[in-house]
Order: C-alpha cells, then sequence, then structure tokens
C-alpha cells in the first residue's frame, strides 16, 4: 500500500464475525431467550452484560420479521422495531387515493413511519429507527437494559441511566439532551458520518456512507453500504469501555405508489465488495470483504454485516473510512443499483 502508515492486512469474510440478515432464511428451533421467563409478559429485554446483547443481536440479524414476531409473542413482549413492520404493512396494503393520505398516515403514525427526501428529490416511506441493528429488542419506549444500566435510543445518540433512573430515563426526549445538567444520565454519539475527517488517499471522496439507486418506471432497487462505529458505556463508567466498528450492506425493491416510493417484496440479489480502513491510535490497518448474496423468492430487504473489529478496550475513539468499494444490488425490474470507487487496489480480489 502507498502509506506508510497504513498496515495491510487481509480479512476474508467472517474473520472476526459474519451475519447475514435475509428475509428468505429457514426458520430455526432455537429461540433467543434475554433474561425472560416463558409465559409472562416483559416490558423490557434486560442482557447480563454487553456481550451477550453483541451476540444475541447477531443471531438475531439471520432472522425474518416473521420468526422475530413468533418470538415476541411467546415472551409477551412487542418491540420497537415489530411495531414499525406491522405499520409499514399496513401502509404498503393500504389503498391510497392521494399524496395527501399517504402523508396523513405518516403524521397519525410518526413514531414508527416517516417520509424522507433524498438528495434527488426523491420521497419515500421509511419505517423509523430502520439503521438500527438493535431495533427489535427496545420496547416501544425505546428502551433496552444491560446489566443494571438503561439505554435509552434515539436516531443518533443513545442515553444510560442507572436502573434506579429509568423514570427519569423515560421523560428525556430527542429536545433534552442538549441540556448539560442531566444528572446521572450518560450521552454518546452514534459515530455515523457522511464525510471522512479522514484524508482521502485512495478515492477522491472517501466516506463512511454511500448509497444508488436505479429506477425504471414505477419499480426502483436501492443500495446502501456503511461504516459504523458503536461504543459501549454504562452509568459506573460513562466513557466508551469497547468500541466496535461494523460494515453494512443494505438492499431493496421500491415500488412507487402517488409519487412515492414503498418498500415492496422482491427478489434481490447483491454483491457486497469493499475496502475499510480503521485506526485506534497505533497505526492504520485494512478489512476486505466479498461476498454475494440472493433472496430465496421475493423479500422486503436483503441486508449483511461484519464486523470489522469488535470489542476493542480502549480509550481512543476509532477512525475509519471505506478505501474502496465495488459493490451492487439488483432486482428483476431495473438495472443494477451500483457503487464503485478506488477499483485498482482491491486486497487481491
Amino acid at each position: 500500500m502507498k502509506s506508510k502508515h497504513l498496515t495491510r492486512r487481509k480479512q476474508q469474510i467472517a474473520l472476526l464475525a459474519f451475519s447475514v440478515f435475509m428475509h428468505a432464511c429457514a426458520p430455526q428451533e432455537e429461540e433467543i431467550n434475554p433474561n425472560s421467563k416463558t409465559g409472562k409478559s416483559i416490558d423490557i429485554l434486560t442482557f447480563a452484560d454487553y456481550q451477550e446483547f453483541v451476540t444475541q443481536s447477531n443471531e438475531y440479524l439471520s432472522k425474518t420479521p416473521e420468526e422475530i414476531a413468533s418470538i415476541e409473542m411467546q415472551k409477551g413482549f412487542i418491540s420497537f422495531g415489530r411495531m414499525a413492520d406491522e405499520v409499514y404493512e399496513r401502509a404498503v396494503t393500504r389503498s391510497f387515493n392521494s399524496i395527501e393520505e399517504i402523508e396523513l398516515f405518516a403524521k397519525e403514525n410518526s413514531d414508527f413511519v416517516e417520509i424522507l427526501s433524498d438528495e434527488a428529490g426523491e420521497k419515500s416511506l421509511e419505517r423509523r429507527l430502520s439503521d438500527k441493528r438493535y431495533r427489535y429488542f427496545i420496547n416501544t419506549e425505546k428502551l433496552f437494559q444491560i446489566g443494571e444500566t438503561v439505554y435509552k435510543v434515539f436516531p443518533n445518540k443513545v442515553v444510560n441511566a442507572h436502573i434506579s433512573d429509568i423514570k427519569k430515563l423515560k421523560s428525556i426526549s430527542e429536545s433534552d439532551l442538549e441540556a448539560t445538567n442531566l444528572k446521572g444520565i450518560s450521552i454518546s454519539t452514534e459515530l455515523r458520518q457522511k464525510t471522512s475527517s479522514v484524508s482521502p488517499l485512495y478515492c477522491s471522496n472517501v466516506t463512511t456512507f454511500v448509497e444508488d439507486s436505479n429506477a425504471s418506471g414505477s419499480e426502483r432497487v436501492k443500495l446502501k453500504l456503511y461504516v459504523q462505529s458503536s461504543s459501549y458505556s454504562n452509568n459506573m463508567f460513562p466513557q466508551p469501555i469497547f468500541y466496535n466498528i461494523g460494515s453494512y450492506l443494505e438492499a431493496k425493491g421500491q415500488k412507487k405508489t402517488l409519487g412515492i416510493w414503498f418498500d415492496a417484496q422482491r427478489t434481490i440479489t447483491a454483491r457486497y465488495n469493499a475496502m475499510v480502513d480503521y485506526n485506534f491510535g497505533s497505526g492504520w490497518d485494512r478489512a476486505c470483504f466479498d461476498q454475494t448474496f440472493q433472496t430465496n423468492g421475493p423479500q422486503w430487504s436483503l441486508a449483511a454485516s461484519w464486523f470489522v473489529i469488535s470489542n476493542v478496550n480502549t480509550p481512543n475513539p476509532p477512525q475509519f473510512h471505506f478505501s474502496g468499494y465495488n459493490s451492487w444490488a439488483d432486482t428483476p425490474a431495473p438495472s443494477p443499483a451500483t457503487v464503485t470507487c478506488n477499483l485498482y487496489s482491491f486486497c487481491g480480489f
């Protein structure tokens, strides 16, 4: 590699951890059951420690929404993710007569869905917190618990407090997060950025997030790649204890109704081919990925995630970015959505 500070280390898929979420997996008999008692309803899911939370959230990635709903019904638990899915499916199956009706539906169900506009001005109906892998672990108040620490999830921040302060945590709204007098409450920012602060050594526009879409008439395929850092802290140690860096692919088919894109069940094929560079303060390293996936028939989406590196115990927040990618997603109707950058330095692929 050209940089003297970049240590090249090939990491083939699943060297550290690999998980795939395709809404086409065969049902599994094993149930994920975080500290629950059969036959009793659960208000909040509780995990013994951070490692259990990470392990079980990765296991959930291999389950379909139907399997997740079945598990939750057996527990007597309703997750935020499941509620958002059910609201969204109501929208998909409903016959709207005007764009105003769609906007009214989104307004009436704004806790779970929202209408977003992309850079091209195209509007789509989206599930809230759809980019959170653990959305099926948070309750409808957006809470979950690890040990004696309770966490509340917002779109770009996660706040936590000791279980004894759960009432205070429940009362906090997103507008409160700028306050400086939240005693007993710790706030962390999820590190997901559109442009990297690191000099673009390999691509003209180094980034941690890239997306593309391709439409043909009322059909569209959408592809999203991103690298994201997450950190774990608790009420006793408000500074991050562990850092993870994850690499993600999301692909889905959509159908346009009255000028707004809705997710649609389609057979999806996608290739994830990317390089991720990262640095925890002791020099740059690289992870490389190359894998192709296909759903088993029409499904809502196809997604895959990998740990670039996990459970790093350090006080230094990581630097990270894509140093190259050549990925695509395809459905039967439009041509593939494709993202490419730095095609000539791909870890031997």
